[in-house]
């Protein structure tokens, strides 16, 4: 634990120069030393701090990292983005797509549910749904080899994207009751419910309703 702050230390000392568009490949260099380390929760919190203050933040920098060859590096890089908030979450926005591509490419399951978390934070627009991801989504709910996490998470950004048309929505509600038939974990059971039941619970009038919103729907099915 110890030389892990030291090392950790030694980077933020450099006030995340890394993270502008200076010098960037001394910065990917200095980062990619940081994030092959196993860090701890409180060093993600740390790093993304360092982040949050630098007004050149580059995003290139972060998203060159996701697909180093170390996967310990792009797992951490993923994990500092989870944390976003603010002008750094609208420029994960932006990339919405790009952040789709790479989880439909993506094999390690770890870095899956990491980009399917950040993804799950956005709103999923009607004009913007994308069959491939929809599809993705919807082989993952019935993926027993699939984890809990990406299982749920792929049920949760179906419903917001079903959300805009009843046909779909009576589709997801069969595929969800199909997977409750067999043998899941009590948080996949859970969340599988949580879903049927607010799909119930929506009125037909508000399907398809430019008003709604995922970030809105994403809040109502946590509460369900």
């Amino acid at each position: 634990m110890a030389l892990r702050k030291v090392l950790i230390n030694k980077v933020l000392k450099k006030k995340y120069d890394l993270i502008s568009s200076s010098h960037k490949t001394t910065n990917v260099m200095d980062i990619k030393e940081l994030l092959s380390n196993k860090l701890h929760k409180s060093d993600i919190e740390e790093i993304y701090g360092q982040i949050v203050k630098d007004d050149k933040f580059d995003k290139d920098v972060l998203y060159s990292l996701i697909n180093d060859e170390n996967q310990r590096v792009g797992m951490n890089i993923l994990w500092v983005m989870t944390c976003f908030s603010g002008k750094q979450e609208e420029m994960m926005r932006n990339e919405h797509n790009t952040l789709i591509d790479m989880v439909l490419e993506e094999k390690c399951d770890a870095k899956k549910r990491l980009l399917l978390t950040i993804i799950e934070r956005q709103t999923f627009p009607k004009e913007e749904i994308r069959v491939d991801f929809l599809d993705f989504c919807i082989k993952n709910i019935l993926s027993t080899g699939e984890s809990a996490s990406t299982r749920s998470l792929c049920a949760k950004m179906a419903y917001y994207q079903c959300v805009h048309y009843q046909e779909l929505l009576s589709e997801l509600n069969n595929v969800i009751q199909l997977a409750l038939s067999d043998k899941l974990t009590r948080g996949i059971e859970s969340s599988f419910k949580k879903i049927l039941k607010k799909n119930q619970q929506l009125p037909s009038t508000t399907i398809g309703k430019e008003e709604i919103r995922s970030t809105e729907l994403r809040h109502n099915v946590d509460k369900t």
